[in-house]
């Protein structure tokens, strides 16, 4: 689902400026707006805008973030930072509202193609429109992809008539035709990226900076997307426990590594650090191999499909 905006170069001798706005794919494995972004770039600068939106959580405005979930997204950030250093790039954290901080960085960088992953949600959907709105004004390219849904939504409602599924087996129903016709693939994660715009310092925001101490943030969930990975690959070498998972019989709020009965993968996904469908597909994988297995609407696979419900219903 590739949008560009009339006026945006598309090709430039010596390739694109191109700059790359980290959001709800805050990860570099299966990331198919990044690898959109790399494709003609002289240069590609990663940005990360901090505003309450990304730190909140889309909550109403007034809401603070929790010391919790702040250290999760820092957490996030900084592990993004480090892989993205081992390619020669980095990621520059903006404070601030997206439009003001991309128009900002567009005009003092000469941007010529900016990039992201497709928004799921009202308000982050009304915010786009603005971003698209500056570059188009500016003559600035944008690309956009899905890469938070395990499939387009738009294919969704287009199998349910234009008209939102209203129950679960419908909703079920129509992801099946529509992965029958398109499969759910997995994009290469980068081995090397262009090189950013200018030279970005290591220095990203702290706990401290948001104004909380370390004993502040209380859960053992910690964030980020090397962690996400190895949570993700050590669920999905339990065969039996995979096969036999039920929503029903977990307790959501143990957290012993050893003992819990959830995956604890929920914060993973909801940021980006985990692509949705490297897991539905690992998921899919085990119950091929593994025989007899529960079922959606309770099994693994039938949480991940409540988790696409969500997006279109």
């Amino acid at each position: 689902n590739k949008s560009r905006m009339p006026g945006g170069p598309s090709k430039v001798p010596g390739g694109v400026r191109t700059l790359y706005w980290f959001r709800k794919a805050v990860r570099l494995h299966d990331n198919p707006s990044l690898a959109k972004a790399v494709q003609g770039a002289s240069h590609l600068h990663p940005v990360f805008c901090l505003d309450h939106s990304s730190m909140t959580g889309g909550a109403s405005e007034g809401c603070k973030p929790s010391a919790n979930r702040m250290r999760f997204l820092l957490d996030t950030l900084r592990d993004l930072d480090e892989s993205l250093r081992a390619l020669g790039s980095g990621l520059q954290v903006v404070s601030g509202e997206p439009e003001g901080e991309l128009k900002r960085l567009c005009e003092e960088f000469k941007v010529e193609r900016i990039a992201w992953e497709s928004e799921t949600e009202p308000t982050g959907l009304a915010r786009d429109k603005r971003v698209e709105a500056m570059a188009k004004a500016a003559g600035i390219e944008v690309v956009t992809e899905v890469g938070h849904t395990l499939v387009d939504p738009s294919l969704l409602l287009k199998e349910a008539k234009g008209k939102p599924s209203i129950t679960y087996s419908t909703f079920c129903d129509h992801f099946a035709h529509v992965v029958a016709r398109n499969p759910i693939t997995i994009t290469p994660t980068p081995t090397s990226l262009p090189p950013p715009l200018v030279p970005i310092p290591q220095k990203l925001p702290t706990l401290s900076d948001a104004g909380y101490s370390d004993a502040d943030a209380t859960t053992p969930v910690r964030g980020g997307e090397k962690l996400a990975l190895e949570t993700m690959h050590r669920h999905l070498a339990r065969q039996e426990w995979i096969c036999k998972f039920e929503k029903p019989s977990t307790s959501p709020c143990e957290t012993d590594p050893e003992a819990r009965s959830t995956t604890l993968l929920s914060p993973h996904l909801a940021l980006g650090s985990l692509s949705p469908r490297v897991f539905y597909n690992g998921l899919k994988k085990v119950y091929k191999e593994g025989g007899k297995h529960s079922q959606p609407p309770v099994s693994l696979e039938g949480q991940m499909l409540w988790r696409e419900f969500y997006y279109v219903c």
